[in-house]
């Protein structure tokens, strides 16, 4: 119990420090362009940089689709196509190692799910694996259930990257064939 208080308590103070530290860094320039008889202008720059610095934390929490259709092409390096919806989603926010979690679930057309397949079946890069594990929640907003076990052919790349830090990743596809879909799982590691 006193651990959870003292994280919730760490959690609050560390977003309102990603709110509140570049409205702290405008108020200068606020005070300036206030005190030059711009107050209009002053109160438009405060508001944007706290509306900006307010959806880049959300942005941080809650990442957007394109961030989830960018992480399948870094590690694939196959675009998803304007067919590709996002039907769900779900990501951890890194921890104090960089560490995070990324899942999502993508409906396609039959030829753009085909050509996809083909392409991720053939890259050696990837090998057959067993089991798709979705390692954190999705955004259940949307009634949608999909069992893991729906997606019959599996592939796993796992690889080693970083600068100065050796981070390593491993990075699961799943195609259901029967509804063209795909479910992918993106996890990294501090070696």
């Amino acid at each position: 119990m006193f651990n959870n208080l003292i994280s919730i308590i760490i959690f609050s103070v560390f977003l309102l420090l990603l709110v509140f530290v570049p409205i702290a860094f405008a108020y200068f320039p606020f005070l300036w362009l206030k005190k030059k008889g711009y107050k209009r202008i002053a109160i438009t720059f405060i508001l944007v940089v706290f509306l900006v610095s307010v959806w880049s934390t959300y942005t941080a929490f809650y990442p957007r689709d394109k961030y989830y259709k960018k992480e399948f092409e870094l590690q694939t390096g196959i675009l998803i196509p304007k067919s590709g919806k996002i039907l769900t989603k779900g990501a951890s926010f890194p921890d104090m190692h960089g560490d995070y979690e990324a899942n999502a679930i993508i409906k396609l057309d039959k030829n753009d799910f085909e050509r996809i397949y083909t392409k991720v079946k053939s890259n050696s890069s990837f090998k057959i694996d067993d089991e798709l594990i979705f390692y954190v929640p999705f955004d259940n907003n949307k009634a949608l259930y999909i069992d893991p076990k729906d997606f019959t052919e599996i592939y796993t790349s796992r690889r080693v990257y970083g600068s100065g830090v050796l981070q390593s990743g491993s990075f699961t596809v799943g195609f259901d064939k029967e509804n063209n879909l795909i479910g992918f799982s993106w996890i990294t590691w501090i070696n």
